[in-house]
């Protein structure tokens, strides 16, 4: 049986995956630009933005940082449902730990 550290290391290995994807939709839609510092300046989030449910399906508590919004979510198999921005939910479904709930 793996220890807990294996899986992040899967879940960081996974959503590095989908970095290329996330940067190339970023630069048709500009939503965050990079400033000479390589900090993101993250646009602020909408009223309107379309929320979505996703359950995480692992044990192990994690953060994670939205690819868009740059908004952190906690999640852990006690608090494995967030409803969370749905343009971050793109890069967070991609990683196969998480699902969306209808």
């Amino acid at each position: 049986m793996g220890c807990c550290g294996q899986k992040r290391e899967a879940l960081k290995k996974a959503y590095a995956k989908s970095k290329p994807a996330e940067q190339a939709m970023e630069s048709a839609q500009p939503i965050a630009k990079v400033s000479g510092g390589g900090q993101r300046d993250y646009s602020p989030p909408t009223p309107h933005a379309p929320a979505v449910s996703l359950r995480y399906g692992e044990q192990s508590p994690i953060i994670v940082q939205g690819a868009v919004t740059g908004r952190q979510y906690r999640f852990s198999g006690t608090d494995s449902v967030q409803s969370i921005d749905a343009r971050d939910a793109v890069s967070l479904l991609r990683t196969n730990f998480f699902h969306q709930i209808s």
